[in-house]
């Protein structure tokens, strides 16, 4: 009586459609973690944006300018500490700019490096999706600003 095996023919087959499954399955969770990045980051920015909205409603005013990455510390009683310093999922940390002159105050996010599709996406999802108009905009490289419009 013949035993019953696997040839390396039928091995190798069974190996090669188990690598194009986890390659697929790879690639998804990929687009799932940056999309997750993205809405992180619309998240962030709401609850950012509605704490300096809320501070100037009730004093008329904004906060004072600070350094890129410096909490703004009339913002305690709006917003807590960490959100503003775990930095932003999208960059290295958060720059506040009140206004200057014509253009509107900013909510910024400062990265060196940054991710453009991933900036792209997230202004598609935020604003227009064009870095260079709108809400949010994309200046001097490393930039992404959101202008607080009334």
């Amino acid at each position: 009586m013949r035993a019953s095996a696997f040839s390396l023919l039928e091995l190798v087959i069974v190996i090669a459609i188990l690598a194009v499954v986890a390659a697929i399955a790879i690639a998804r969770l990929g687009s799932f973690s940056e999309d997750a990045r993205i809405n992180a980051g619309v998240a962030d920015l709401r609850q950012i944006d509605s704490a300096f909205r809320m501070y100037q409603a009730e004093f008329g005013a904004w906060p004072k300018d600070q350094n890129q990455g410096v909490y703004p510390p009339e913002l305690a009683d709006f917003l807590p500490l960490e959100i503003f310093l775990k930095g932003p999922v999208l960059g290295e940390y958060w720059d506040w700019n009140p206004s200057w002159g014509p253009i509107p105050p900013a909510i910024s996010v400062v990265d060196d490096t940054p991710d453009i599709g991933l900036w792209t996406e997230f202004d598609l999802r935020f604003d227009d999706g064009d870095l260079n108009t709108g809400n949010v905009r994309r200046s001097n490289g490393k930039f992404l600003h959101y202008r607080i419009r009334p």
